[in-house]
């Protein structure tokens, strides 16, 4: 970890699901379980592990989609080296709200507007010029070379990707940095669809100055792979790994989609 590195920390988190049987009556059962991790800021992260181990969960917990039973999710950290014990040092910032400025994009996100509506239209329905993403989509858009005098089902499948990814930073009633949520959402996906979106992705970040922190859940090799720069493995609600993409060990009962 460099110095001075921003991160956000999570620290014990539980999460319990109740479910009720119609004979046995109501139980509880650990989603996650006394979860700590640290995982950078500014960087792509991803989350793999084989079905209910806990991906989906864990990210909906720590932007604030989901409640949590116990622990923390400490929103801003800064670390430094300690000189003298060669240790990392916390400088906690913690952040009150308990939700994130995030977008959560799905394979079924198309159902959340009308894929026969014109582009432009679609993303004007969010033109509050109060918060950053939306004063500055028009430029956006302009500079991607994104159609926008179509209807949304007409794009190409990496045009439509990147489309609905600024239509959910639109939503966002908040100002950055934000938080891009993508579970699933490339695992069918051609990879030149995700290189493709990721390039955009960067010249949103990168020309426009808008701070976007990537979560990719994922059951794909090459996805997490090939396009993240971080990754958390989990399994049975309990972090199995987590480092380089490279050097991270999976769960042998991983099942992947590549």
């Amino acid at each position: 970890m460099s110095p001075a590195a921003s991160v956000l920390r999570v620290e014990n988190l539980s999460k319990l699901y109740k479910s009720r049987w119609f004979f046995q009556g109501s139980s509880q059962s650990y989603a996650l379980k006394n979860i700590t991790t640290i995982i950078p800021r500014d960087k792509i992260v991803s989350f793999i592990g084989p079905s209910g181990s806990g991906k989906s969960t864990l990210v909906k917990c720590i932007v604030g989609m989901e409640s949590i039973n116990g622990g923390s999710v400490i929103k801003t950290e800064e670390v430094t080296n300690d000189v003298n014990h060669g240790s990392p040092r916390y400088n906690v910032g913690i952040n009150e709200d308990s939700k994130m400025s995030y977008c959560y994009l799905d394979p079924h996100f198309y159902l959340s507007y009308n894929d026969n509506t014109n582009v432009h239209e679609l993303l004007k329905q969010y033109s509050c010029k109060l918060f950053l993403i939306n004063s500055i989509v028009d430029d956006i858009v302009a500079q991607l070379k994104l159609p926008t005098d179509v209807t949304a089902s007409s794009l190409l499948i990496s045009q439509r990707k990147t489309f609905e990814i600024l239509l959910g930073l639109c939503r966002i009633e908040k100002n950055p940095p934000y938080v891009v949520v993508l579970d699933e959402y490339f695992d069918k996906d051609h990879s030149t669809v995700l290189s493709t979106v990721m390039k955009n992705l960067r010249v949103i970040q990168n020309n426009f100055n808008v701070d976007i922190q990537m979560f990719i859940v994922t059951h794909s090799k090459s996805v997490y792979q090939q396009h993240s720069d971080y990754t958390i493995a989990l399994y049975k609600g309990m972090i199995y790994d987590s480092g380089l993409p490279s050097r991270v060990k999976c769960p042998a009962q991983m099942t992947w989609v590549d």
